[in-house]
């Protein structure tokens, strides 16, 4: 089991830190330059990514599998559109975060190492702790 809580908390650290850029680039209009990046989030506010997270996690590995099956840039731009929609729509039912807080939170933790750690380790804790609670199924 714990082979599985460390894939799967470096599936959702990888998914969350990686694939937003691309939405990012695909909207255009979300770029979180400069002064995002040296703002600071509170715990609250990192659990509150932490749980969204787990939501926008598949949404991003469907997209992916999707577009890695097609060479075709207008069906990707398709997929990509569709994913930053169910994205949008996954941190919106989220408790305590906005899209704007959510990328904010991605892009900081893509460009300082600390603050990736920090939200790695609470990734950890969050798949950790949910574990326990599916274990008697």
């Amino acid at each position: 089991m714990l082979n599985w809580k460390s894939a799967m908390a470096a599936t959702v650290a990888a998914a969350c830190l990686a694939m937003p850029a691309t939405a990012q680039n695909a909207q255009g209009g979300m770029s979180m330059q400069g002064q995002q990046t040296e703002q600071s989030f509170s715990d609250a506010k990192i659990e509150a990514f932490v749980a969204a997270a787990a939501s926008v996690t598949p949404i991003i590995a469907k997209a992916q599998k999707q577009m890695a099956g097609t060479e075709d840039q207008a069906e990707r731009r398709k997929v990509m559109e569709t994913m930053r929609g169910e994205m949008e729509t996954a941190v919106a039912d989220a408790p305590n975060i906005s899209m704007k807080e959510y990328m904010a939170i991605t892009q900081k933790a893509r460009q300082d190492p600390a603050f990736r750690a920090k939200v790695q380790e609470m990734l950890r804790a969050e798949i950790d702790g949910g574990e326990g609670a599916s274990q008697g199924s």
